[in-house]
C-alpha cells in the first residue's frame, strides 16, 4: 500500500485500485481556531463585497454544450457550425465550452427575426408574381 492506494499485481482480474481513506485529527488550541475563524470572516467579507460590485455585471448562469443543444433543439456539430462562424459567442474555462444564458437568448431572437424576414420576403415575392399574373390577364 502506498499513500493509501493499494496497487494490484499484474496477474489480478480486477485493475481499479482500492482507495483507502486515512482520518488524521489535527488538535489546535481554541485561540489559534478563533484566530483562523476570524481571518476567514474577514476574507469572506472582502470576497462578498467584490462580488457585490463586480459579480452582478454578467449573468449567474452558464449553459453548456448539452443544455443549449437541447434549448435550440440543434446536434452537436450544428452547435459548433455556430461557434465557428461566430454568431454563438462562447467561452472556454479548462477545454469545455459554456454560453451565457444572455448571449443563447439574442442568438434565438435574431434566429426567429431571420426566419420572420425571410417568411415576408417569400410573401412579397408570391404577391409580385400574382400581381404580373393579373397585369398578363392570366388567373391562377
Amino acid at each position: 500500500m502506498r499513500n493509501g492506494i493499494r496497487i494490484r499485481k499484474e496477474n489480478e482480474t480486477d485493475v481499479k485500485p482500492e482507495i483507502t481513506v486515512i482520518m488524521e485529527i489535527v488538535n489546535i488550541e481554541a485561540r489559534t481556531f478563533e484566530a483562523m475563524l476570524s481571518a476567514f470572516r474577514t476574507f469572506a467579507d472582502r470576497l462578498d463585497t467584490l462580488c457585490r460590485l463586480y459579480g452582478d455585471m454578467e449573468e449567474k448562469k452558464w449553459l453548456d454544450n448539452q443544455e443549449v443543444c437541447l434549448l435550440l433543439k440543434v446536434g452537436i456539430r450544428t452547435l459548433q457550425r455556430y461557434r465557428a462562424i461566430g454568431i454563438l459567442p462562447y467561452f472556454t474555462i479548462s477545454g469545455k465550452v459554456f454560453y451565457r444564458v444572455k448571449d443563447v437568448h439574442e442568438f434565438l431572437r435574431n434566429q426567429f427575426a431571420a426566419v420572420e424576414e425571410r417568411a415576408a420576403k417569400r410573401k412579397e415575392k408570391e404577391v409580385r408574381k400574382e400581381e404580373r399574373r393579373r397585369k398578363r390577364g392570366l388567373f391562377p
